[in-house]
């Protein structure tokens, strides 16, 4: 951790460029002003540091901006997320903010790229996935892209894979991962999805959906057969008499319960 009075120049770069693309002065935010303009700023450059300094935790990142605690970075952190989560068009702006000033600054990394490669696959935001929501569909494509990365990455930590995902608690990655294999033992759009992010190919949704439908049918299809050629074994077990004057093959039972009075069969019966 760092120490208070001092601070890289980085990551204080890092948050002049965000302050200077939004028309805020680095002194502006850094202090205590609550302008709703200045508030949402400050949380911008909060996940600007997180994106582009992995290793930074949620106390260093206040320290860098003005000395404020953890807790005010998470809070700031998790207002932002939802916001960005009800309005698109805010996510986009707040996207074109911290890609547009730091995107040559980013260390494109092959888990980083795994990351994105995730979010585009299940048609999220990058953000989402290392964001704090709650909602079904973001912890479902988090969880796999855990699993993703533990599984293309071997070498990766759980504590790393936890650092990549929005600086979590690495049993929390460990929850990932097995709700991730339950998840592919009953879903075959979500397997098909993940065995191609491991093969490293990006797969598209429709793709997905359109493999899995293949892959159901093709279970369909077995299942059907089997069910044909089961039923077609037992009816070949029963012997079946021809009945000359309803001009088809029949059991006894059927024979009996036959309504026609010509029926041969049925006064046999």
């Amino acid at each position: 951790m760092m120490e208070s009075g001092h601070i890289e120049s980085a990551p204080l770069a890092c948050v002049a460029q965000i302050a200077q693309r939004l028309g805020f002065t680095v002194e502006q935010i850094m202090a205590r002003g609550r302008a709703w303009e200045l508030v949402e700023a400050r949380q911008i450059c909060y996940l600007a540091l997180r994106q582009r300094f992995a290793g930074l935790t949620q106390v260093e990142i206040g320290q860098i901006v003005g000395g404020r605690g953890h807790s005010t970075v998470q809070s700031g952190l998790m207002r932002l997320a939802m916001k960005m989560e009800d309005e698109p068009h805010f996510a986009r702006h707040v996207r074109r903010v911290i890609e547009g000033m730091l995107g040559h600054d980013l260390a494109v990394t092959p888990s980083r790229l795994t990351r994105r490669a995730v979010a585009d696959a299940f048609g999220l935001d990058e953000y989402l996935l290392v964001g704090r929501s709650r909602k079904a569909s973001i912890v479902v494509a988090r969880h796999a892209c855990c699993f993703v990365l533990k599984e293309r990455f071997p070498s990766l930590s759980l504590g790393q894979i936890a650092v990549l995902m929005g600086g979590r608690d690495h049993t929390t990655i460990i929850h990932a991962l097995h709700a991730t294999r339950r998840r592919m033992a009953r879903d075959p759009v979500l397997r098909v999805k993940v065995e191609a992010l491991i093969g490293g190919r990006i797969p598209v949704m429709q793709d997905a959906h359109l493999l899995a439908w293949i892959a159901a049918g093709v279970a369909a299809a077995r299942t059907w057969t089997a069910v044909v050629q089961t039923e077609g074994e037992a009816e070949d077990a029963v012997q079946k008499l021809w009945c000359d004057q309803c001009d088809y093959a029949v059991t006894q039972g059927e024979a009996a319960r036959c309504r026609s009075r010509f029926c041969s069969l049925r006064r046999a019966a």
